[in-house]
């Protein structure tokens, strides 16, 4: 799969500074009866090689292609001294993706200006 695809589910990318850094990680898991269990935190590692600069993680619910950033809906990151290695805490077990972050928007090609017209 893709890194912004997963199991038929195309993930959006959060904005137009966003591009991904890592693949989309998806976690499921069952307490002893079989029920899915989603509604619970997890926390996970992620190491990302060769990313600099700002990066942003974001969780998807099941089904959603959605993104939310896990830190403003209550999760942690906290990024491992110099290894590339993030620890995330998700409110509820999903998927998640890392996305770098371009400090200015991307700009479309500029216009070309009209050349005067020569005069008769």
């Amino acid at each position: 799969a893709g890194s912004s695809s997963t199991v038929g589910t195309t993930f959006s990318s959060p904005s137009a500074l966003h591009s991904p850094a890592s693949q989309v990680v998806s976690i499921q898991r069952w307490d002893a009866s079989g029920t899915l269990i989603s509604a619970l935190p997890i926390t996970i590692s992620m190491c990302l090689v060769g990313v600099s600069g700002t990066v942003d993680f974001y969780r998807y619910n099941d089904n959603s292609n959605t993104p939310n950033s896990v830190t403003q809906e209550g999760g942690t990151v906290t990024q491992r001294s110099s290894d590339g290695c993030w620890d995330i805490t998700l409110i509820k077990t999903s998927s998640v993706a890392a996305f770098s972050v371009r400090a200015t928007s991307p700009s479309p090609s500029p216009s070309p200006s009209p050349s005067p017209s020569p005069s008769p």
